[in-house]
């Protein structure tokens, strides 16, 4: 269920376009503290705060971050640019509808499921 094209009559410029496209589009959020949400995108404000709605919250489990945390020690706090995306790792809770920080997130993903 994505709109094809959300009028805005103020401000009708080229982003504001391109951002009505993904109202209603699934997304997975990456916050500051590698938490993740997965919602439907409702909008967005000028601080880039983002609502989601039929969000949930997914949280790394405890022996997987420890396992993260030794590791980071080891690399001296190099970076590992490969990430696991596997939800199999995470805690997961319903939250609903929520409005994420724009100051928090680090990433948005647009994500789609391939249907068995």
């Amino acid at each position: 269920m994505a709109a094809k094209e959300v009028y805005c009559p103020k401000n009708d410029t080229p982003n504001i376009k391109e951002l009505s496209q993904y109202i209603y589009t699934k997304l997975r959020i990456t916050i500051e503290d590698k938490r993740k949400f997965i919602g439907y995108f409702m909008c967005i404000d000028k601080d880039k705060n983002i609502i989601l709605s039929s969000s949930n919250e997914y949280t790394l489990k405890e022996e997987k971050q420890k396992e993260n945390q030794e590791e980071n020690e080891e690399q001296n706090k190099v970076e590992n640019s490969e990430e696991d995306d596997s939800l199999s790792n995470y805690n997961s809770r319903f939250l609903g509808l929520i409005m994420i920080p724009g100051k928090y997130i680090k990433k948005v993903e647009a994500i789609t499921y391939p249907y068995l």
